[in-house]
């Protein structure tokens, strides 16, 4: 299963950068494969939502699940359907703000033809999720 840790830190209270991140309305804004959210239903850990995600030009959908919430510490994501994933996000506070943490194991969820194939789509999902932490960043210094 492949694996991506990213973190950047952002000049925003916890708190802010925490509340961005647990509206799931507000993947369309810093995840640039997520197209669509809808159904969102309860908070914390209660809270789900189904979404719609483009892949290397393929369109899925899936449900995600919070599994765990701590308010301002860290939030934890089950997704399943077209795209198996789980997320972690940690947040911590740092001098000038937020350090914010997001681990993504996922899996492939098209048949790959051959290692070369498999390679450029772990590499774009890499680069995808960097860009992800740059809009938060952007949005959340705005």
């Amino acid at each position: 299963m492949p694996r991506i840790t990213e973190s950047i830190t952002i000049n925003v209270p916890v708190e802010k950068v925490f509340e961005y991140i647990s509206n799931p309305e507000n993947m369309t804004e810093w995840w640039s494969n997520v197209t669509a959210i809808r159904d969102i239903t309860g908070h914390g850990e209660l809270q789900s939502w189904t979404f719609d995600y483009k892949m290397m030009g393929l369109h899925f959908t899936s449900k995600a699940k919070v599994t765990r919430s701590r308010i301002n510490g860290e939030r934890r994501v089950e997704s399943k359907g077209g795209m198996n994933a789980s997320w972690f996000w940690e947040f911590r506070r740092v001098d000038v703000g937020t350090e914010l943490r997001w681990v993504i194991d996922y899996t492939i969820p098209i048949p790959v033809l051959g290692k070369v194939s498999e390679l450029l789509i772990l590499r774009r999902n890499e680069r995808v999720a960097s860009f992800a932490l740059t809009n938060i960043k952007e949005r959340m210094e705005a």
